[in-house]
């Protein structure tokens, strides 16, 4: 630790200090701490505001809430809240809405058409197997697994 002159009054004080004990002005090391802080407040905002980004985008994509939609009709069957048709039948709406999208979307160069031809499949396997009964709730699970990739 030594002494430093105050810009200010020049009355010595520590290099350690944060301000000038005699005229109260802020001192070096206070400005650069203080600058510090923002710069670190700021870039925790950025972040915040990249992942809040991300996060709207991604719940707003349709693949992401046909996928959410088929786990509600999946828990739902799976707690007995809807017959097997009527699971049977709102997961062939989601397959057919997916299946329109994969077309829709073929031609563009990017992965949307395939995930969305995924989707289909997914949904239509599903929608099958429990028309068919022969689905039980660890199968169940594994389909709810798959979707939540999406």
């Amino acid at each position: 630790m030594s002494l430093i002159k105050c810009k200010e009054c020049g009355n010595e004080i520590s290099d350690e200090a944060k301000i000038c004990p005699k005229c109260g002005v802020k001192t070096e090391k206070a400005n650069q701490q203080s600058k510090s802080i923002k710069i670190l407040v700021i870039a925790i905002l950025i972040i915040g505001i990249i992942i809040a980004i991300f996060v709207i985008k991604k719940t707003n994509d349709p693949i992401y809430q046909y996928s959410r939609e088929a786990i509600k009709i999946l828990e739902d069957y799976k707690e007995n809240k809807i017959s097997a048709e009527k699971a049977s039948k709102e997961l062939d709406s989601i397959s057919y809405k997916a299946q329109e999208r994969s077309e829709e979307t073929k031609d563009e160069k990017n992965t949307k058409s395939s995930t969305w031809g995924l989707l289909a499949t997914e949904t239509s396997l599903m929608s099958l197997e429990i028309e068919l009964g022969k689905v039980d709730n660890i199968e169940i699970n594994k389909y709810i697994e798959k979707l939540k990739e999406f």
